[in-house]
């Protein structure tokens, strides 16, 4: 079935899409009575073709000359049987022009007109000196861009892309080539050919149109899209310009099938941060990548905020942020190495745990038939909510989770657990609440207790102690379902979402670069086989709608 889908997806890819120096010109049809314009040729006795700058499966681009205005155009010429291509023919594509020409902006190469000439469809486009991005990639000789280029190029082409949004356009072929730079290195996103107003995103089509190394999944099922669709073709313009290569390669079926049903693969040359943002405008599902190029944006200006966070000395827990400094006493005697108690400090109280923590003192845990020795802690009664999260975000620029609408979560969930982070994500919220994620084990131990028992409230199954997939098909909150709690206190370990636990070395995973998450969630069964504790597998990369997490800390921490 999968086989007969991409063979269909590529033969009704609509070479009318590519670019014009992508392909060699297509022969006219048999019979055809019309023929492409030679050079020298005066269009709509208006447009005179000056030379020729390309040649495609579908269109010839010439330099010319408006001998009205008296200036230097681009004429894009369609082959004479293009309307062949669609059933709805030219009027299509006439509509799309339509869209695209009310498009005025200095980062968007304009689109002048829509002409029919002796049976000819021409579009009459802005000239820009300079070259593409693919070819301006493959000049170099690492064969692409560095990370701050290719992030300087993407904050122009959201800002385009988030002004056509705006209007309601959606330019449907984003892609290197589509995009050009001038010899002063100004950028102009160009080619709206495939342009198409949002008021009709709903209507159906029954081919593909755009270039397959880049298409969104939806476009790929001609499903409607929008301008999220232009956010996943960006995605995979952009990695190709930093990693060097599309990211799905370069045979048409190899890449439709890799938008369908790969991961975004690794490169050695994307900086974490950058491969995150990549990885979300490209998620497969459009609910789940940025939903506007200025939120996308606004996660590309976070990156070198979260650089500089990650680079803090200690984590800046909002009690370390605004503790009182300690003044320095000009009497204080001086510490020398021959008089060592009286440089000795007077013996502290022990720390005191940060507010909302149980303490956590069972000894040993059993984990996979074997028991281990586990350290007392502290653990969060409750997971982190969205409205902890959405604090954190506005206080250190951090990234917001994408199903987010904003920077803000929906107001009915501020109370329901944050889900949709990295591990990295919950990493760096510990730290800024000077706290870190817990074990495995300790984990564990706070759900089976010293006493072992099966569910952190006791024996048996109770379902209104968690919010389990036999009543629930979303999250609910945090503290929604008190019977949950453990002798501790500790509230919402099972069900709900999965959390994100630390490597404990004498468990870790055999998967490099993945991790634990145990619990279960609403959408996951909390009883497993022979009591064993509900637990599986993630990549630390992952953003998943039913994980999330909750912090940790020991007395170590507060000295």
């Amino acid at each position: 079935m999968l086989d007969w889908l991409f063979r269909s997806a590529s033969d009704r890819t609509e070479s009318a899409a590519a670019s014009v120096d992508e392909a060699p010109a297509a022969a006219v049809p048999a019979g055809s009575s019309v023929a492409a314009p030679d050079v020298g040729a005066v269009l709509s006795e208006r447009y005179r073709l000056d030379g020729l700058l390309g040649r495609g499966g579908a269109a010839s681009v010439y330099r010319g000359w408006d001998l009205l205005l008296e200036q230097a155009v681009a004429v894009k010429v369609l082959r004479p049987d293009a309307a062949s291509l669609s059933t709805s023919g030219f009027n299509d594509l006439r509509r799309e022009a339509v869209a695209a020409m009310q498009l005025s902006h200095p980062l968007i190469a304009r689109v002048f007109n829509y002409e029919r000439h002796d049976g000819l469809e021409f579009l009459v486009m802005e000239l820009v000196p300079g070259k593409n991005l693919h070819d301006l990639r493959r000049e170099r000789a690492e064969r692409r861009l560095s990370v701050d280029e290719t992030v300087r190029i993407a904050r122009d082409m959201l800002e385009a892309l988030a002004y056509a949004h705006d209007a309601g356009v959606v330019h449907n072929d984003i892609k290197p080539r589509n995009v050009l730079m001038d010899p002063r290195g100004a950028l102009k996103v160009c080619d709206f050919g495939l342009a198409e107003l949002v008021s009709r995103k709903d209507r159906p089509s029954d081919r593909i149109t755009g270039t397959p190394g880049y298409l969104s999944p939806e476009r790929i099922l001609t499903k409607p899209s929008d301008g999220r669709s232009d956010l996943y073709s960006l995605g995979a313009t952009l990695y190709e310009l930093a990693a060097g290569r599309p990211p799905f390669g370069k045979a048409p079926d190899e890449a439709l099938r890799g938008h369908l049903l790969e991961p975004v693969p690794a490169s050695p040359h994307l900086p974490l941060a950058l491969d995150r943002v990549l990885r979300r405008a490209m998620a497969k599902n459009p609910d789940e990548r940025f939903q506007s190029a200025r939120q996308m944006a606004e996660a590309l200006d976070a990156l070198d905020r979260g650089r500089a966070l990650a680079r803090a000395a200690g984590p800046a827990s909002p009690s370390r942020v605004e503790a009182e400094p300690v003044a320095q006493s000009e009497e204080r005697p001086e510490v020398t190495a021959a008089e060592p108690e009286r440089a000795r400090a007077p013996e502290a109280q022990a720390p005191e745990a940060p507010p909302g923590m149980a303490e956590v003192d069972v000894g040993k845990v059993r984990f996979d038939e074997r028991e281990y020795e586990v350290a007392p802690f502290h653990l969060d009664r409750l997971p982190v909510t969205n409205d902890d999260y959405a604090a954190y975000v506005k206080a250190t620029g951090a990234m917001a989770p994408a199903w987010w609408p904003g920077s803000r979560p929906p107001k009915d969930k501020g109370r329901h657990p944050v889900v949709g982070v990295t591990l990295e994500d919950a990493e760096r919220y510990a730290a800024w609440r000077g706290k870190r994620l817990p074990t495995t084990l300790e984990w564990a131990a706070a759900a089976r207790g010293a006493e072992g028992r099966r569910y952190p409230w006791g024996e048996t199954c109770d379902q209104s102690a968690c919010n389990c997939p036999l009543k629930a098909n979303d999250t609910a909150p945090v503290d929604a379902h008190p019977g949950s709690g453990t002798p501790e206190g500790v509230l919402d370990l099972f069900g709900n979402v999965w959390e994100w636990t630390d490597v404990d070395e004498r468990v870790a995973p055999a998967e490099e670069g993945y991790r634990y998450v145990l619990g279960a969630s609403y959408q996951h069964r909390c009883s497993a086989p022979n009591g064993a504790l509900p637990r599986t597998l993630v990549s630390r990369h992952g953003e998943y709608r039913y994980l999330g997490f909750r912090c940790a800390w020991d007395r170590r921490m507060g000295r």
